[in-house]
């Protein structure tokens, strides 16, 4: 086939999984924005058959400036299906794929139900969005919390094999790279927002000696000086970093004691989670079940916003023989490898494209 991509994640991403798609002997071409390369230091190297375009950010989200700047390319390439990832450009992916057309779809991480609660604004937005993906030939969800949000919201309901879990940039020599490594920290990789919620891990760090320091990596949206009052307040060393390298992400979890991902909003599901566990680290994630249907058993689970419940977690694996926890560790960080890598997310979402075009 030949499928145009088009990925508002970071550019190493979606190269990554249209790479995948190259592996399996079709022609890709895909559009990724070029102000937001995660990694520049590691660029992700392209297969002979894939062809990168990279625009700014701002054009994907209007379809009137992406036809009249890029619009042109794309008219003799005789592309048998279009699909995108992300929610925003899916204006842009319609207008390609009944102009042009050809079948298209798209892939959604999560529907914000929790923001669309709160914020009017959003929920007009998602309320356009809706209208425009019951259009769609394929919609693919990265959680089984998302489809059922989808269907409340819609009235359509999807088959489970609509479900693909999003591939996670895993870098091979990092795999177990941490399981003999006790480390003297806790490490969380995601925003500081109220939702992921990691003010709660000095709150529960403040409720055991056996671990004093906190290693954020994150960029700040409104958490970050109420944890550093909270990590005073306790007496908890506390490191932030905005944004690191892939490389320097995998040092930083594999030297860590565990990785904790504290969210509270059942809507969301995590990605940094299994780069703990690839590394074989203990992770440990809130009770929800957007959490549990990814991870299953190979994360540890505490009671959702609870920090009591948090540092039982985190004392019982700090204090814990690692001997006794390497077997499940291990497990975790097959399992990883598996059901997060690009390989088997590109498997399954060329199965639902091939299905599109016939």
């Amino acid at each position: 086939m030949n499928i145009l991509y088009i990925g508002l994640e970071s550019s190493n991403w979606v190269i990554n999984l249209c790479n995948n798609f190259c592996n399996k002997g079709h022609k890709v071409t895909c559009v990724v924005q070029g102000l937001d390369e995660y990694d520049k230091e590691n660029p992700i190297e392209r297969h002979k058959n894939l062809e990168v375009i990279y625009i700014p950010y701002e054009t994907f989200l209007n379809p009137l400036e992406f036809r009249k700047q890029r619009f042109y390319h794309f008219i003799d390439k005789n592309f048998d299906v279009i699909f995108g990832s992300h929610v925003f450009i899916a204006p842009v992916v319609q207008l390609l794929g009944e102009t042009l057309g050809k079948p298209w779809g798209l892939m959604l991480l999560d529907i914000p139900t929790h923001l669309m609660r709160v914020e009017r604004q959003r929920m007009k937005s998602w309320s356009v969005y809706f209208d425009i993906l019951k259009r769609a030939d394929a919609i693919i969800f990265n959680n089984h919390v998302a489809r059922d949000e989808y269907e409340r919201y819609t009235g359509i309901r999807l088959p489970d094999s609509c479900v693909i879990t999003y591939g996670t940039n895993l870098i091979d020599k990092f795999q177990n790279s941490g399981i003999d490594k006790k480390g003297d920290y806790i490490i969380s990789v995601c925003r500081l927002i109220s939702q992921k919620n990691c003010s709660l891990i000095p709150k529960a760090l403040g409720l055991i000696n056996c671990i004093k320091k906190y290693v954020a990596v994150g960029i700040d949206q409104g958490e970050l000086e109420y944890i550093k009052r909270l990590c005073e307040l306790h007496n908890i060393e506390f490191v932030h970093y905005d944004n690191v390298t892939e490389k320097k992400k995998f040092e930083l979890i594999r030297d860590s004691a565990m990785m904790v991902y504290p969210q509270n909003t059942e809507f969301i599901g995590g990605l940094s989670p299994w780069e703990g566990m690839f590394v074989g680290k203990p992770v440990v994630v809130s009770r929800l079940k957007v959490l549990s249907d990814l991870y299953k058993e190979n994360a540890v689970y505490f009671e959702n916003d609870n920090s009591l419940s948090l540092a039982k977690e985190i004392s019982f694996l700090y204090n814990i023989k690692p001997e006794l926890t390497r077997p499940l560790r291990e497990k975790a960080s097959e399992f990883t490898k598996h059901e997060a890598s690009f390989k088997t997310m590109s498997e399954k979402l060329l199965k639902v494209i091939e299905r599109m075009v016939k």
